[in-house]
């Protein structure tokens, strides 16, 4: 295993890093109300801390429309992405 400067840990299983699953209920929890697009810009915003680009949002749509994805499976991706490991979380988010 390796950690790096970010306190994420990176590992071949993927590995959550602390703090992951309470910012994932958050993000679940905030956006109950909200329809699937709504949903896949919040967690770009909440978990890679910028906006969606064109091509990701669509692709992450297709996934929940499809059912290849549930809502916490997106956001399991959006923090296991290589992105989202060289991203800080945000303060108190641990």
């Amino acid at each position: 295993m390796i950690e790096t400067s970010c306190a994420y840990v990176a590992s071949a299983s993927n590995v959550s890093a602390p703090g992951e699953a309470a910012r994932a209920v958050a993000v679940l929890e905030e956006a109950r109300a909200l329809d699937d697009r709504a949903f896949v810009r919040l967690a770009y915003r909440r978990i890679l801390l910028r906006e969606a680009d064109a091509g990701g949002e669509e692709f992450y749509l297709g996934k929940i429309a499809s059912g290849e994805l549930s809502r916490a499976a997106l956001l399991r991706e959006l923090f296991w992405s290589d992105e989202a490991r060289g991203v800080a979380p945000p303060p108190g988010a641990d």
